[in-house]
């Protein structure tokens, strides 16, 4: 799901991009459980927030927008993706 007009409808590993508008209900028929996260940080909130509302239980997390943090109370699953660690740490492993 993206809201980039230059991404929506193109195909990206054998998935096509569809536009975010069209997420709640394709959540809502579909029953998903489980999202990736790996939007700018000014919009991480209002998409997980409509995530959990939503259901979405498990959150691979690529922001830096803290989701325990912020929905303690609920039971989230989230495994969060460092990317600026990883590269440091891979970088180190490189010499």
């Amino acid at each position: 799901f993206d809201n980039s007009v230059d991404v929506v409808g193109k195909e990206i590993g054998g998935l096509s991009v569809k536009s975010a508008s069209e997420l709640n209900d394709y959540c809502a028929e579909n029953g998903i459980e489980a999202a990736v996260v790996c939007v700018p940080d000014s919009s991480a909130k209002e998409v997980v927030e409509n995530l959990v509302s939503l259901g979405v239980k498990i959150f691979w997390n690529f922001t830096g927008y803290d989701i325990l943090h912020n929905h303690k109370d609920a039971g989230l699953s989230v495994e969060n993706v460092h990317l600026n660690d990883s590269l440091m740490t891979l970088r180190y492993l490189a010499n």
